[in-house]
């Protein structure tokens, strides 16, 4: 370590020394600069690496020829040189460093770093030896081996780590620093070692060859050349730099201009300088065919409304763009003038507007047509209706525009049975035919409604033949799934006249008319007239006053007694549900059953009437029976076995003291539903009573599906009992059936002593009807309900012959 201070401070000059190191870590510094800038030169990677392995052996050889003119062997000397060796070093230096430099650009393991150390001492080692053969000294050079060994492991270990530290952390500046700072020391502590271990043994004999030159005036001007080169370097580094910065920057307002969806071109006396990818795919041309095109060449818009002579232009402006095949593009155009370093531009950006005139006709489409079967819809109708009425109000002729309701019959039974999918086919179906019969005039007004307007209706027949078609055609089978189904069509007709003179009007009636349609057994057409429009006044005016009449407590109960034949005692009795309205008088149960069926107010009333019959049978003294009718409407909606089971609870009554009277009609709709409930019924106890069996289509089947305990013979079958014809055998039938399937019959309408007679020895338990008593309120039944007092009990007994 003496020997190396000693001859660094005694036999070098020291401000040349002082350069020498500077010239080895600028110049290390600008090498790893260069490196970096290979690592994102793609394809100029190794013109990159190129300059850094020059710079690198300059640096080197730089170091090494001012640190041997800073030499000054002790006793002083002169020193020669010889330029072909000098120049040779510094070759041997360049060429070595291009490899190492690749080997340290791969960063790819540590064992390339490694080779790369070893090819930069390689370098070093060359270039300084082969520098030293070229110096000439009178005498000659010796040199210790250990001291060269230690130069030559110093310098290593100091490459190896300059590698190590590019690979591991070359992407950051600190890295690069500490790499290039490594450098140096590599190329310093071989050098300055190896020159520790010369020494120069004086020979007289040795005669100078070469170049002889002042130290001083040579060291300044190789280190004012590295200092050019290095430089160079640092210069091309920081150029590069901001040229990637202006490229990365171009590239990312190139990818923000191709992301936009508007077309975007940059135009200069109204030709294209540049384009995005947008308006190159709007316009099927490439962007190499936009630039320098004009741009009135693709596109259609009025230059001078967008170009006012003076002013900022604004936007939108509609237009058109020309596309290669010559398709043209509604567009929406904006423009805005930019101020470059070369000028201003005109900035424009264009819009597709044909996928939004698209959705635009699409949104149209579904606003005014029904989505399922494609029929226009019920807002179209109140748009086009209107419409049709004021233009055939103006006509010479009036009358002619008639409007056709249509409704499907039996079409819940399909959805019920199939499902709504299927049913959702059939509606469909359905639709195509009434497109072909109507020529495009048909809407659905809803659910299975349908409206036909027809601008020539013409007169009674025409409308009667146009009707009955579309009855014919529309009720034809429609094979789904190979299975072929059928609905019946009603139709309600109103035509344009005084009675009708608005769209309203018009709708209004026709819906009369098809109500009426449906209550005349269905399948068929009506044209309305005046005395339907009374009767729906007066229906509605029921309905209206429906609604209130249970919070205005209208409804009331009479009770018609039935009777026991074989004790001659009343059994119970048959509710009979009243509605005396504050407004109407008596409404007959005809009149509004019906309506609250419809309106679905039956499921309030059915309730009131059960709970209602449960409260005043448990306030009676006898444990006599009490027969509800429940509504097929009842069914229909789910909640019957959870009233039945409130009104028990709350009443406290016995539930064998209840029957519940249904009609075939409530069987004849979803079997399953019917059964189920009508078990879950029984199940709390209840009775079940087949009421009106005769009627219909009594069909055997129903008292084995269904859990009833009571047959009930209609009044129709009683009331012609000796009349001659066939009743006496049916009621004869059905008295033997019920009694062979264990159930108890009950004869309704039951009004003269013969018919008690006849219903007695053939073996009929019960009767009802007038006989036994009218229908009245349950007070005017109080002695019998408090001690069994039987109604004229003698009279009866007596005429059967007890």
């Amino acid at each position: 370590m003496y020997r190396l201070i000693s001859c660094l401070s005694e036999e070098h000059v020291t401000w040349l020394l002082g350069v020498a190191v500077v010239i080895s870590v600028l110049s290390s510094m600008a090498i790893f600069g260069l490196m970096d800038r290979s690592q994102r030169a793609g394809r100029l990677e190794y013109l990159w690496i190129g300059a850094a392995a020059f710079t690198a052996g300059a640096g080197i050889w730089a170091t090494h020829f001012i640190g041997m003119l800073a030499y000054e062997p002790a006793g002083g000397s002169f020193v020669s040189y010889d330029p072909f060796l000098t120049f040779l070093s510094l070759a041997a230096a360049v060429v070595l460093a291009f490899p190492a430099l690749v080997l340290m650009k791969a960063r790819e393991s540590y064992a390339r770093a490694a080779a790369s150390a070893g090819l930069v001492v390689a370098a070093i080692s060359i270039m300084h030896f082969v520098g030293m053969t070229g110096v000439h000294v009178p005498g000659r050079f010796t040199y210790d081996h250990s001291y060269l060994a230690l130069a030559i492991a110093a310098g290593s270990l100091f490459a190896l780590g300059s590698a190590f530290v590019f690979k591991r952390f070359g992407g950051c500046v600190r890295g690069l620093v500490a790499a290039g700072g490594l450098f140096a020391l590599s190329i310093n502590a071989l050098h300055f070692m190896a020159m520790t271990a010369a020494t120069v043994l004086p020979d007289p004999s040795v005669t100078l060859k070469g170049v002889l030159l002042e130290n001083d005036v040579l060291a300044t001007g190789i280190a004012g050349v590295m200092l050019a080169v290095i430089s160079i370097a640092a210069c091309a580094v920081v150029a590069d730099e901001r040229l990637r910065a202006a490229q990365d920057e171009a590239a990312r307002m190139n990818a923000l201009a191709d992301a936009v969806v508007e077309g975007i071109a940059v135009l200069s006396n109204w030709k294209i300088l540049d384009a995005n990818a947008s308006l190159a795919a709007m316009s099927g041309l490439g962007r190499g065919e936009l630039v320098g095109r004009p741009f009135e060449d693709i596109l259609q818009v009025d230059f001078d409304l967008v170009m006012p002579d003076a002013g900022e232009p604004s936007g939108p402006f509609g237009g058109s763009l020309v596309t290669r095949k010559g398709r043209n593009l509604p567009v929406e155009v904006y423009l805005k003038r930019v101020s470059f370093r070369d000028g201003e531009r005109t900035i424009v950006a264009v819009r597709d507007l044909s996928e939004r005139a698209k959705a635009e006709a699409r949104i149209n489409y579904l606003a005014h047509h029904d989505p399922l079967t494609g029929l226009r819809n019920l807002t179209s109708l109140r748009q086009d209706l209107p419409l049709a009425v004021r233009r055939a109000g103006s006509a010479e002729s009036a009358g002619k525009l008639g409007i056709f309701y249509l409704d499907l019959d039996r079409f819940k039974e399909i959805n019920d049975a199939y499902g709504h999918p299927t049913g959702d086919r059939l509606l469909c179906a359905l639709a195509e035919r009434m497109k072909r019969l109507t020529n495009e005039s048909a809407y659905r007004h809803g659910g299975d409604e349908f409206v036909v307007v027809r601008k020539d209706a013409g007169g009674p027949q025409d409308i009667a033949c146009f009707a009955a078609r579309l009855i014919e055609e529309l009720s034809r089978p429609y094979y789904l799934d190979g299975r072929p189904m059928t609905v019946g069509v009603s139709i309600g007709i109103s035509i344009l006249d005084d009675d009708s003179s608005s769209a309203d009007d018009l709708l209004r009636n026709a819906d009369v008319a098809l109500y009426r349609a449906k209550s005349e057994g269905r399948s068929t057409y009506r044209i309305f007239d005046r005395h339907m429009g009374d009767a729906v006044k007066a229906r509605q005016e029921i309905e209206r006053e429906l609604d209130r009449a249970l919070d205005k407590v209208e409804f009331e109960l009479a009770y018609q007694p039935q009777l026991d034949m074989a004790s001659g005692e009343i059994r119970g009795f048959e509710t009979l549900l009243r509605w005396r309205s504050r407004k109407l008088g008596n409404v007959p149960l005809s009149a509004f059953i019906p309506v609250a069926e419809e309106s679905g107010a039956i499921e309030a009333i059915g309730a009131w009437v059960i709970r209602a019959a449960c409260r005043d049978a448990v306030s009676w003294d006898e444990p006599l029976i009490v027969s509800v009718n429940l509504s097929a409407v009842q069914f229909r909606l789910g909640n019957l076995v959870e009233v039945v089971r409130a009104a028990l609870e709350d009443t406290n009554i016995d539930p064998a003291r209840l029957e519940l009277e249904v009609t075939e009609s409530i069987l004849l709709h979803d079997r399953e539903n019917a059964a189920r409930i009508l078990n879950d019924l029984h199940a709390l106890g209840v009775r079940i009573a087949m009421d009106d069996f005769g009627t219909g289509y009594s069909s055997l089947s129903y008292l084995q599906a269904y859990p009833f305990d009571i047959l009930k013979i209609d009044r129709s079958f009683v009331s012609r009992i000796g009349s001659g014809d066939q009743s006496n055998t049916i009621v004869e039938t059905i008295i033997g059936l019920a009694a062979a399937l264990g159930l108890t019959v009950v004869a309704e309408g039951v009004e003269t002593d013969e018919q008690a007679q006849f219903l007695k020895e053939r073996g009929c338990e019960i009767i009802q009807g007038y006989l036994v008593g009218e229908p009245l309120p349950i007070h005017a039944y109080g002695e019998i309900v408090r001690n069994r007092f039987l109604r004229e009990p003698a009279r009866l007994t007596r005429g059967m012959g007890a």
